[in-house]
Order: structure tokens, then C-alpha cells, then sequence
């Protein structure tokens, strides 16, 4: 019976390690995919608030005092 519970928890630590190894060689693409995002994300902003700022500049252009 020892030889069965031996056998099963070998096997489990072993899908375990593989579980934790392939997690490791993936990590590097995750965090590049998420810094991919917050670039993109940054990008969209800044262009935001630049369109922003250009209409803000034209409408005090436009301002006339009486």
C-alpha cells in the first residue's frame, strides 16, 4: 500500500515542479505582453489629453472680451 501512496505522491510533486517550471518560462512573456498594454495605454492617454490641451488653446484663441 506504502509503494501505491509513494508512487501517487511522486507524481504529484512531479506535475507540480512541471507546473512551476513551465509557469517560470512563461513569466517573461507576461510581463512583456502587459508592459505592451500599458505602453499602448499611455500612448492613447497622452494623445488624449494633448487633443485636450489643443482644444483648451484654440477656445481661448476664440475668446473675445466686450
Amino acid at each position: 500500500m506504502s509503494e501505491v501512496l509513494n508512487t501517487v505522491e511522486n507524481g504529484v510533486e512531479s506535475s507540480m515542479l512541471e507546473l512551476v517550471n513551465d509557469t517560470t518560462k512563461a513569466l517573461p512573456d507576461v510581463l512583456s505582453i502587459t508592459e505592451a498594454l500599458n505602453t499602448v495605454r499611455n500612448l492613447s492617454l497622452n494623445g488624449t489629453s494633448e487633443h485636450t490641451l489643443e482644444n483648451l488653446a484654440h477656445a481661448e484663441e476664440s475668446e473675445v472680451n466686450v
